[in-house]
């Protein structure tokens, strides 16, 4: 986004757009050198969508050349969330050391194939630059103690259960299940993550959800709801969108893919870890928000432990449930209480 100064502004805005870029450019170094682990000969892509302001990749490979990377950019054109790209992306991905998707790949057989083999990537759908610099504002280290700490609570309990004033009653068995969190760093080889930090979560035993979610933040497609979407799940699946037309919007998404496992719920669970993040428009940040519950929709073979196989997935998030790992309240009104 550009912003118009006039007359005795002039200066000063110069200098606050110029600082913004200054904190962008810090940001996308601390990605590139901390997060990715770039070295010097290493090839370095990013991949955007053409509905996306390319203004941040490049500054992303200007922060990779300036470390003696080779770095370029391919843009998919059209096209919906989690689509497969066309052959000459394919093949840019597969020649990739590291691979920065700033366009929605995350669930393909074309990321598949690329960490397979040996491509790092790391995901950030739509990043805008005000997130970007926010959000890697955090104290890092501080987020990641905490997120470790909500992480082994989740692989110890057996049950989840959320519930909220505006009519969220849920649980699902999580028993079993390797708990993860997205910690935004792929320093490994095919090793993939999401950026920015940090989100925990889980992936629950298959067929086992059963009551009521309001998601009453933010959806994926719409954005922050106006009126909370609320869906009915029954053995792991869900049986009935209501609440307006963003419950409509999120239905014909799920509908859109064409098979029953993508109404399939929750396919992962867990909190946002992240306390400069806001709710907003953007799912990116949205799923970040420290205390908000994301669940998704669907889809889920691609993370640790799921075994849901589906032509599609969505995400929807809670603001201000109260949850509870077997009898203990871990979240409060979304608040963490760890």
């Amino acid at each position: 986004m550009y912003t118009w100064i006039r007359g005795s502004d002039t200066k000063k805005g110069v200098v606050l757009l110029q600082n913004r870029l200054d904190e962008a450019l810090e940001a996308c170094m601390n990605v590139v050198k901390d997060s990715f682990a770039l070295r010097k000969g290493e090839v370095f892509l990013t991949v955007v969508h053409s509905d996306h302001d390319g203004e941040i990749a490049e500054l992303f490979s200007a922060c990779a050349n300036s470390l003696g990377a080779s770095a370029s950019t391919v843009k998919i054109v059209g096209g919906g969330y989690n689509q497969e790209p066309d052959k000459a992306v394919i093949a840019a991905m597969g020649k990739a050391d590291v691979v920065l998707a700033l366009c929605p790949i995350g669930k393909t057989k074309a990321e598949a194939k690329a960490r397979q083999g040996g491509a790092r990537i790391l995901h950030a759908p739509f990043l805008k630059r005000d997130i970007l610099i926010r959000l890697m504002k955090a104290d890092v280290d501080s987020i990641m103690r905490k997120a470790k700490t909500f992480e082994e609570k989740l692989a110890a309990a057996k049950r989840f259960r959320m519930a909220s004033d505006i009519g969220t009653d849920f649980e699902v068995d999580i028993s079993g299940k390797r708990a993860f969190t997205n910690d935004g760093t792929a320093r490994e080889k095919g090793k993939g993550d999401i950026i920015p930090p940090a989100q925990v979560g889980i992936a629950p035993v298959k067929g086992t959800g059963n009551g009521v979610i309001v998601a009453d933040g933010c959806v994926r497609p719409g954005g922050v709801v106006a009126n909370p979407v609320v869906l009915e799940v029954k053995d792991g699946f869900i049986v009935r969108f209501s609440g307006g037309s963003e419950a409509k919007l999120v239905e014909n998404y799920v509908k859109s893919f064409g098979d029953k496992a993508t109404f399939a719920c929750p396919a992962h669970i867990g909190p946002g870890m992240n306390p400069k993040a806001i709710l907003s428009d953007s799912l990116l940040e949205a799923e970040r928000v420290e205390g908000h519950i994301t669940v998704g929709i669907g889809k889920n073979d691609d993370i640790i432990d799921g075994d849901i196989s589906a032509n599609g997935h969505t995400d929807v998030t809670l603001t201000t449930p109260d949850v509870f790992l077997d009898d203990e309240k871990v979240i409060e009104k979304g608040k963490l209480l760890i």
